[in-house]
């Protein structure tokens, strides 16, 4: 098969070929590797492929820094979702200690009132 008659997957089966042969302890290989998802997309799309390393490297970054913001947003949400959840929890606490008080003068009072009998 000559390059003039390979068609689109002719051409990604030959990539993946070379990806292999080189495989990782090749300079090329570990690139051709990481890369070969885009390249065969933009080949299925008829988009001439324009992949580097760079370019990698450059989404990778991109994709860490938008994780680590969604982790701090998160994060931040987290916290202020436990702040309502503690300050409901002293809100019921108090009124606990509010029943709880009543209920002791309710009880002194009867204790006083069976004493004076």
């Amino acid at each position: 098969m000559t390059i003039s008659t390979m068609n689109k997957q002719d051409e990604i089966s030959v990539l993946r070929r070379c990806a292999a042969e080189l495989g990782a302890g090749s300079y090329c290989g570990p690139w051709l590797a990481e890369v070969i998802g885009e390249v065969e997309s933009a080949v299925r799309s008829d988009f001439f492929p324009e992949v580097t390393l760079r370019e990698s490297a450059a989404r990778a970054a991109d994709i860490v820094a938008a994780a680590e913001l969604r982790g701090r947003e998160i994060l931040a949400a987290a916290e202020r979702r436990g702040v309502e959840i503690e300050a409901e929890a002293r809100k019921r606490a108090d009124r606990v200690d509010g029943f709880r008080w009543r209920a002791a003068e309710a009880l002194r009072r009867s204790i006083e009132s069976l004493e004076a009998v």
